[in-house]
């Protein structure tokens, strides 16, 4: 049995592979929109990166592919949504070291696999659910499976 105070507090340091950094959800919504404002806030707060990141799940089975062509068409799309939200809510004069990242994949799992080594993961809320108080399934996805806190934003 430890004597209490402080130190009983389970708060573990930031170790080298859990980096001080806050990794957030952007799709382009209001939701998403709320989350990078409060995302950035924290980490000028904290003087930390902040890593925006986009996700495109193409809905293709191994035996209908894509072509080519749309697959980097729907890169530069969403490449574009992002840069363009960053740009609206963040403005010129960021005061943050924003790197922005189009990835691949289920937006709750690619945002929990980003956010493994972070020390925040943010994700809005689109409202949707409002009427019955919850959440919807990428926020639900982040808050059970992200080994770092989650701060889901309500706009």
């Amino acid at each position: 049995m430890s004597s209490g105070g402080p130190q009983d507090f389970d708060t573990p340091e930031l170790s080298a592979e859990r980096k001080a950094r806050i990794v957030v959800g952007v799709d382009g919504s209001a939701g998403s929109k709320a989350a990078l404002a409060w995302a950035a806030g924290q980490a000028r707060l904290l003087g930390c990166p902040l890593e925006a990141v986009i996700t495109w799940d193409p809905v293709a089975t191994p035996w209908t592919p894509y072509p080519l062509d749309l697959v980097n068409d729907m890169r530069i799309e969403h490449d574009k949504v992002l840069n363009e939200t960053i740009d609206e809510v963040l403005g010129a004069d960021r005061g943050v070291d924003v790197r922005a990242r189009v990835i691949e994949g289920s937006p709750g799992r690619v945002l929990v696999k980003v956010a493994e080594t972070a020390s925040l993961l943010v994700v809005g809320r689109h409202g949707r659910h409002e009427w019955t108080g919850r959440l919807g399934s990428v926020s639900t996805y982040c808050v059970h499976h992200a080994a770092c806190p989650v701060v889901v934003v309500h706009h």
